[in-house]
C-alpha cells in the first residue's frame, strides 16, 4: 500500500438505526485515488492525471509545512453533535467535530476561544483542504466531500 498524501473523512458523530454511514476520499503517494461516498464506493485507480496531482498535492503540503505543524491534531470546537471530521495531510491527522468556517475578526467570541484560538486552526485546515480540492478539479478529479 502506498503512502497517503491526503485524506479526508467525515462519519457522523451518533449512529442510529438508519444513518447513512461517512463519505471518504484519499490519495495515495502512487497516484491512486479512493473514495467512498454515502451509496457509492470509487474504485481505487491510477492514472497519468492522478500522479500529476499527487505531486501538486505534495507542492501544497510542502508549502503549509510550517502551519501543519502547528496545529493540534485534535481541534476542540466544543460541538457535541454532526459529524467527526477527520483529515489527514500528509503523516498529520486533525480531527473534530463538525469543523466548519469561521469569521475569525469577529472579537465577540465565548471565553473558551482565546489564543491560539481553534476558529484560527479549523480555517488553515479548511484552507489546505479547499486548496487540495482545487488542484482536484484541475486534473478533473473531484476531492470535495463536504
Amino acid at each position: 500500500m502506498s503512502e497517503i498524501l491526503f485524506s479526508y473523512e467525515s462519519r457522523p458523530s451518533f449512529v442510529g438505526p438508519f444513518t447513512a454511514r461517512g463519505r471518504s476520499v484519499t490519495v495515495y503517494a502512487d497516484g491512486s485515488v479512493a473514495g467512498c461516498g454515502v451509496f457509492t464506493r470509487m474504485k481505487k485507480e491510477t492514472n497519468l492525471k492522478n500522479l500529476q496531482l499527487a505531486e501538486r498535492i505534495m507542492q501544497i503540503l510542502d508549502s503549509h509545512k510550517q502551519e501543519l505543524e502547528e496545529i493540534p491534531e485534535l481541534l476542540d470546537t466544543r460541538v457535541m453533535d454532526g459529524s467527526i471530521d477527520t483529515f489527514c495531510f500528509g503523516e498529520k491527522k486533525i480531527t473534530g467535530l463538525q469543523l466548519s468556517r469561521h469569521e475569525t475578526e469577529l472579537d465577540e467570541s465565548p471565553a473558551v476561544f482565546k489564543k491560539p484560538d481553534v476558529r484560527f486552526y479549523v480555517n488553515a485546515v479548511l484552507d489546505i483542504y479547499d486548496e487540495i480540492v482545487d488542484a482536484g478539479i484541475e486534473y478533473g478529479i473531484n476531492l470535495r466531500i463536504r
